[in-house]
């Protein structure tokens, strides 16, 4: 389910409301690297104190280059794929994660995802925002959602490993 109303920092998408912090426990695809031989052979290095993964870094980079390419024709779904193609400074407004003084606005209304935005081209004419919200089809929705609960904790991983993670910008 999908919490509208938790406006708590940090809350996110779909967010587990008794989850851990721990990325072992929060990333089910970071679970199932660590449970196939193959896989942990081929990412991990080694866990240390606290659970903390240590990734090979020439895997983890080349993991988070082609997330990066992927990543770029997932919003090309997600602009043509929810209806009216948004404008790109509305689409610099999506935020899947609660912020200090911002609330998310995607949202997860069973089967679709859906944005929600407070935007207008006449804002300074109107001196007001109007209500845009942009439903994606049921299996363009299915992909998001994969993305962000599945894979998306497991590449902030590796990019907070790799130091590659500023301004959380995979999370």
């Amino acid at each position: 389910y999908d919490n509208f109303g938790n406006r708590t920092v940090g809350f996110q998408i779909m967010a587990d409301r008794n989850a851990s912090n721990d990325v072992v426990v929060r990333s089910s695809l970071l679970k199932h690297i660590l449970c196939s031989e193959e896989l942990r052979r081929r990412f991990v290095l080694s866990i240390g104190n606290g659970n903390k993964v240590l990734y090979r870094s020439s895997e983890a980079t080349n993991y988070l280059n082609v997330y990066d390419e992927y990543i770029e024709n997932l919003l090309l779904v997600v602009h043509v794929g929810s209806g009216m193609p948004a404008r790109a400074t509305e689409l610099e407004t999506y935020r899947v994660k609660n912020g200090p003084s911002t609330s998310r606005n995607v949202f997860y209304l069973k089967p679709q995802v859906f944005f929600h935005c407070e935007y207008s081209k006449s804002r300074s004419i109107r001196a007001a925002n109007k209500g845009v919200s942009r439903f994606m089809n049921e299996e363009a929705s299915l992909v998001l959602l994969k993305d962000l609960l599945v894979v998306r904790p497991f590449v902030c991983s590796i990019a907070t490993f790799l130091e590659l993670n500023p301004d959380d910008i995979y999370s």
